[in-house]
């Protein structure tokens, strides 16, 4: 018989990604109610320098021994979870992550390509993607939460295919 907290764990994890699935649904509508539909896009090599630079700075987190979720995620407890481009060094739950967002509004940081790092006010293009969550066969099982990413790309990154 399955182990029950396992058993749990997984609902859990299926449950998180499913309110995910739900959260990237509202930010399209809210993108379209914008003006801005959304473009379902393969991913660009701009998106995995950015992804590997995110992991980077996530991995120096833990490395540094400093936490790497902010204080409402468990890591027991799956849930729909955030990870910013622009402050990568933290998973964010949705009040976490508004919050981060709304620090930067309407500054510098705003409008500052997560590539590049060059001000771009006239061609950010925000986008999002979604990573599915991850289970693992360990004792105990490794559970990763379902992560919406969010970043900015100035047009010059959007358009290099190097």
């Amino acid at each position: 018989m399955p182990d029950p907290r396992l058993v749990a764990l997984l609902d859990q994890t299926e449950a998180a990604a499913d309110e995910t699935d739900v959260l990237i649904e509202r930010l399209c509508a809210l993108a379209a109610l914008l003006g801005e539909p959304p473009e379902h896009v393969p991913a660009r090599d701009v998106h995995r320098r950015l992804h590997a630079k995110m992991a980077r700075e996530l991995r120096d987190t833990i490395a540094a021994g400093r936490p790497p979720l902010c204080p409402h995620l468990r890591v027991d407890a799956p849930a729909p979870t955030y990870w910013l481009a622009w402050a990568p060094e933290k998973l964010r739950c949705i009040r976490c992550a508004d919050r981060e967002t709304w620090r930067i509004k309407g500054t510098p940081e705003d409008f500052t390509c997560d590539a590049c790092q060059r001000y771009s006010p006239r061609s950010l293009k925000w986008g999002v993607y979604q990573l599915p969550p991850l289970i693992a066969s360990l004792a105990p099982p490794l559970v990763t939460p379902p992560l919406i990413v969010h970043f900015g790309v100035c047009a010059r990154c959007e358009g290099d295919e190097r």
